[in-house]
Order: structure tokens, then sequence, then C-alpha cells
């Protein structure tokens, strides 16, 4: 169940995610669980994401918007998407390449 797997592994566990986000282990458990229990299907409910985001940040664990939100074949999906965008109008297809990318105007 990605990416919630994921996270909680690279995070160091249930305990280790309940302690971040300040909440129990039954509500992080719940993530790796398919809906028909009561579980999100291995999405991170979105009032989780900011602080997991902010964790991983502080402390050098490479994880980002995509991969705390989207799951595996979501993310090869919007790749896919980037790549054929990329392609037809010469544009670069990811923020690596351009660090202006999705940036707003500062002027």
């Amino acid at each position: 169940m990605e990416p919630a797997t994921t996270i909680i592994r690279d995070l160091g566990g249930l305990k280790a995610v309940s302690r971040i986000l300040g909440t129990g282990e039954h509500v992080v458990k719940k993530w790796r669980q398919p809906s028909s229990k009561g579980g999100t299907n291995g999405g991170i409910p979105r009032k989780h994401v900011f602080p997991i985001l902010i964790h991983c940040a502080a402390h050098g664990i490479p994880h980002t918007v995509e991969t705390v939100v989207l799951s595996p074949a979501q993310r090869r999906q919007l790749v896919e998407i980037h790549t054929e965008v990329s392609t037809l109008n010469g544009s670069p297809s990811s923020p690596k390449e351009n660090a202006n990318w999705g940036a707003e105007d500062e002027a």
C-alpha cells in the first residue's frame, strides 16, 4: 500500500511516525489498510502531508510532495506526461532541469 508503506519505513516505523505527527499508532496503521477495513488504501491523509514533508526536510530524508502523496504508478504517469509535453513544446520536463519551473514571478 503505497506511498504509506515507504513513508512509514523511511521515517522509522509506526511508532516514529505517530510520534512525529502526535497521533496514535492506530492512526498511522490505517494508512496501510484497505478502505473496506477503514483504512486509506496506502494514501496519507492530507492533514499529515505537510508535517511529514517538514520532518523530511529537517532531517535530510529525500521525500517530496510527489513521493508522499502519489503512488508509484501515479508518479510514473506524471513523468510520462511531463516527457510528452516536453517533447511537444521543447520545454523542461521537470524542476531539476529548470530551477524556476513552476515558480511565481518575482516582479
